[in-house]
C-alpha cells in the first residue's frame, strides 16, 4: 500500500508562481496511474463460504383460554343499631323542717338510696328532691317530675321511684278500695297526692317493656299505687291476692311499701348507722347491701325479718301492675 506522501499532491504553496498548469496536470496523471496500477495488482479477496443458517421451527404457543371471572354480588349489610337502655330515678325525702310535722330521717333515706343506686346499680340520671335541694318536693313539682320520669323512658329502661315522708288515709271517692280508704302521700308544702293520682300518671305514661320499681316509706302505704296484684298479702294471711277493680299496667310496676294500709311506718334512730332513717328504708338498704342479687320474694322476706328482729311491727307489702315472677332478681324485671 503506498504511503500518504506518494498520493498527496506535491504543491509547494510558497513557490506557487513557478508552477504551471502543465506541471500540475502531469503530476496528477502520474500519481493516478500509479494508484490504478496498485489496485490492479491487488489479490482478489477470498471469502469463506457462508453456510445457510438453519432455524428450528418455532412451535406455536398455545394458551389456556382464560375463563371470565365471575363475582358474587355483594348484598348490602343491614346495620341494626343497639339501643342503650337507661336507669333513671326520682328520689323524694320530706323532713318538713321547722313545721309541726317535722321528721328526722327522710332526707337521709333519699340520699342513702341515691348513693347505692349510683355506686352499685349503675343508675344514669337521678333527680333528688328534699327540703334541702334547690327544687323542693312540693305537690306540683313531684307530679311533674314523676311524669317526666315516665314519659322520657324507652323500652328496656329501669326506673326507680322512692318517697319518704308522711302518709295518711282519706275516704275513697271512686269505689276502688277494698277498705273504703284512699292512701295519700303528704308533700313538703303540706298538700297531698292520692293513690288514684299516682296510678293515673302510671297508666297514662308508662310504656311497654319499661320497669318501674317504687319504694314508699310512709304510713298507710300498703296499696299506695293501686296495683292489681299483691304477694304475701298480710291482710290475707300471706296469700297472693288480686284486686279486679285495678287495671293491669302497660309496663312493669313493682312496689314495696313501708307498712300495711292500716299501719304506720316508723321514722327511727338506727343505732348501727348512728343516725335517723325510715325503718323500712333501713331494712331495704341493709338487705340489698348484703344480698345484692336476691329474688323479689327473698328481698321481701328478709326486709320483714330485719324489721321484726328490731321490734318494728310494720310489715312491708309487695305488689305489681302485672303478674310478677317472684323468683326474678331484684331490678331485673
Amino acid at each position: 500500500m503506498p504511503d500518504e506522501q506518494d498520493i498527496a499532491l506535491n504543491i509547494n504553496v510558497t513557490t506557487a508562481e513557478n508552477i504551471t498548469a502543465i506541471d500540475v496536470s502531469a503530476k496528477i496523471n502520474f500519481k493516478m496511474s500509479n494508484l490504478l496500477k496498485f489496485f490492479n495488482e491487488t489479490q482478489p479477496i477470498t471469502t469463506t463460504e457462508t453456510q445457510p443458517i438453519t432455524t428450528t421451527e418455532t412451535q406455536p404457543i398455545t394458551t389456556t383460554e382464560t375463563q371470565p371471572i365471575t363475582t358474587t354480588e355483594t348484598q348490602p349489610i343491614e346495620i341494626i343499631p343497639i339501643e342503650k337502655t337507661y336507669k333513671n330515678a326520682l328520689l323524694i325525702g320530706c323532713n318538713y323542717i321547722n313545721s309541726e310535722y317535722e321528721l328526722r330521717g327522710c332526707i337521709n333515706d333519699a340520699t342513702n338510696i341515691n348513693q347505692i343506686l349510683t355506686e352499685s346499680y349503675g343508675f344514669d340520671n337521678i333527680v333528688l328532691l328534699t327540703d334541702e335541694t334547690e327544687k323542693k318536693p312540693n305537690k306540683e313539682i313531684i307530679l311533674e317530675e314523676l311524669k317526666q320520669l315516665l314519659i322520657n323512658a324507652s323500652s328496656g329502661d329501669i326506673l326507680f321511684l322512692s318517697f319518704s315522708g308522711h302518709g295518711i288515709n282519706l275516704v275513697d271517692r271512686n269505689g276502688d278500695e277494698k277498705d273504703g280508704l284512699d292512701e295519700v302521700i303528704v308533700t313538703l308544702d303540706i298538700d297531698y297526692i292520692t293513690d288514684d293520682e299516682l296510678n293515673s300518671l302510671i297508666q297514662r305514661h308508662l310504656k311497654k317493656n319499661v320497669t318501674l320499681f317504687a319504694l314508699f316509706d310512709c304510713c298507710h302505704s300498703g296499696t299506695i299505687l293501686d296495683l292489681r296484684y299483691q304477694y304475701l298479702d298480710s291482710t290475707r294471711v300471706n296469700k297472693d291476692t288480686e284486686n279486679l277493680k285495678n287495671f293491669e299496667t302497660e309496663g312493669n310496676v313493682i312496689m314495696i311499701s313501708g307498712s300495711m294500709d292500716r299501719q304506720t311506718s316508723m321514722d327511727a334512730y338506727i343505732r348501727s348507722a348512728g343516725t335517723y332513717q325510715g325503718a323500712m328504708t333501713w331494712a331495704f338498704l341493709e338487705t340489698i347491701n348484703k344480698h345484692p342479687e336476691l329474688a323479689w320474694i327473698d328481698l321481701l322476706n328478709r326486709m320483714r325479718y330485719y324489721l321484726k328482729n328490731a321490734d318494728y311491727v310494720q310489715i312491708p307489702q309487695l305488689s305489681s301492675g302485672k303478674e310478677l315472677d317472684l323468683m326474678l332478681n331484684f331490678l331485673s324485671a
